[in-house]
């Protein structure tokens, strides 16, 4: 069963604005390089490592944005 369309929107509101932003922008990003018909099929052959591939999730770079941006979502937090 497919997740409620406002699911990412609702754990975003529960984040700090600069975190929320920051998830948002990468929900977009991922969103926007997605091909559904390829992930499906990827999912329904067990293939998780190729749906991470598909969506960039393996991708150096996006992990390294992401280290960056909780890193400064922590620091945030503790001023």
């Amino acid at each position: 069963m497919p997740l409620p369309h406002s699911y990412l929107e609702d754990i975003a509101a529960r984040q700090e604005p600069g975190m929320r932003e920051a998830f948002l922008k990468a929900v977009r990003a991922l969103r926007a390089q997605a091909d559904p018909a390829r992930i499906a099929a990827l999912l329904e052959n067990g293939d998780v490592d190729g749906v991470l591939d598909a969506i960039g999730l393996n991708d150096p770079a996006w992990l390294n944005s992401f280290r960056a941006v909780m890193a400064e979502g922590f620091v945030a937090g503790g001023q």
